[in-house]
């Protein structure tokens, strides 16, 4: 039988068998807190259900009940907000070459999902992505910012003619 096991950073390792946990328990890669998980199972448990606690080197072991449903990695998730706040920036960028105005409309909507995608990286750990929502708010606000400046520019040179 094999396992997957999570080491003393938490991250999920393997398939190993029960004689390869054993090795790297005595190494010091899995610690007593570990969870595992048999191959094709859901159900992440603590290794002490499979690994006796005299072959950890602490001297008490409490064995854990089972804890559910684990997911392998639970961190560095990439906010899909900053990667939509991107795509639109970078899409009003390239409206510039078809329509004048366009451009600057787009940018409204991607600086309100850059902020949000900076809200949500900010109260959640496990979520990256801040460079790309910042990125996507530098062009989103140049872009606005030469929108409005050609709006004025334009009604200024109009009035200016008349």
């Amino acid at each position: 039988m094999k396992y997957y096991y999570t080491d003393v950073n938490g991250q999920a390792r393997g398939p190993v068998s029960i004689e390869e946990l054993r090795s790297r328990i005595a190494d010091g890669y899995i610690s007593h807190t570990a969870l595992a998980c048999e191959v094709g199972a859901d159900q992440w448990s603590s290794i002490t259900r499979w690994i006796e606690p005299h072959y950890f080197p602490v001297a008490h072991v409490q064995q854990h009940p089972p804890i559910g449903n684990v997911p392998f990695q639970t961190r560095n998730m990439l906010d899909p907000f900053s990667i939509i706040s991107l795509v639109i920036s970078l899409v009003a960028i390239l409206s510039w070459t078809f329509c004048c105005l366009g451009g600057g409309l787009l940018a409204i909507p991607a600086i309100v999902v850059g902020h949000l995608s900076l809200n949500n990286i900010k109260n959640d750990p496990n979520l990256t992505g801040k460079g790309i929502a910042i990125a996507a708010l530098v062009i989103s606000y140049i872009n606005l910012i030469i929108s409005v400046l050609f709006i004025v520019g334009f009604f200024g040179l109009l009035l200016a003619s008349e």
